[in-house]
Order: structure tokens, then C-alpha cells, then sequence
């Protein structure tokens, strides 16, 4: 496996979705919606983690560089975009042992997840499958 430092960009434009979506953000441990104004700091979580992992990796010791928050207020991600590039931080920065319980790695899965519930048809979607004899006998009832 390879890993490379994700540019600020990327990470901005994942921390605005967030911060536009009011997703809840974990800062030292803890998950809160009011996350206006603290976007640098969650920028500060995302390349300490992604440079954590990248050390890790090469067995180097490069010290994480501060990171500007600096979205693109003109581009609008869609969610599958959202996704993708979860999925890229997420690789770039998942070296560590502990990388599952990190706050970065709770901030990139919550956008995810909000992402995911954003997505074309998902709320139109069936919540638990059910065979489909079952949604016609409730049907002849109703």
C-alpha cells in the first residue's frame, strides 16, 4: 500500500460539505454540529492525521505542515464525489494503528455518512428489504 499527502484543497472542500450540512464534527473526542468558525481547526486534525499516516508508512518523521482552510465557495460537490474523495483521504491517512479511532477519522466518516443519505433515491429507498409477496399482501389489505 501507498500513501501521499492529500492536498489542502481536498480537505477543504471536505470540511466545507461538513460545514455546510451541520454535520456533526468530533473535536478531542467530542461530536458537536456547531462547527462554524472551527473549520481550521478541523483542517489542523485532517493533515496531522494524513501526515501521521504518510510517516508512518515511509518510517519518516516530516513534521505535518499547518494546512490554510481555504474552500472554493464556487464548486459544489455532489455526494458521490463527497464519497470518493472520503475514500481517498481515508486511504492516504489509515497507516496508523489506530486510525479507526481518531477524530479525523470519525469527521471524514460522518461526512460520508451524510453524504450517503444525500445521495438520488436514497430516501425514496425501502429501510428494511422485505420479499415481495409481503408489499402485495399489505397492499390487497390497505
Amino acid at each position: 500500500m501507498s500513501a501521499f499527502i492529500v492536498n489542502e484543497y481536498h480537505i477543504s472542500q471536505l470540511i466545507r460539505y461538513g460545514s455546510h450540512r451541520d454535520v456533526s464534527m468530533c473535536v478531542n473526542g467530542v461530536f458537536d454540529r456547531r462547527m462554524s468558525g472551527k473549520e481550521q481547526e478541523l483542517m489542523a486534525i485532517l493533515v496531522k492525521a494524513n501526515f501521521e499516516s504518510v510517516n508512518h508508512r515511509y518510517e519518516e518523521n516530516t513534521p505535518a505542515m499547518p494546512g490554510a482552510y481555504a474552500p472554493d465557495f464556487e464548486r459544489v460537490l455532489s455526494p458521490v464525489q463527497v464519497i470518493k474523495a472520503c475514500n481517498c483521504y481515508d486511504y492516504q491517512s489509515c497507516e496508523i494503528d489506530n486510525y479507526e479511532t481518531t477524530d479525523a477519522a470519525k469527521n471524514i466518516e460522518a461526512i460520508r455518512s451524510r453524504a450517503i443519505n444525500a445521495l438520488p433515491g436514497y430516501e425514496e429507498a425501502e429501510w428494511e428489504i422485505e420479499p415481495r409477496e409481503v408489499n402485495r399482501r399489505i397492499a390487497r389489505i390497505i
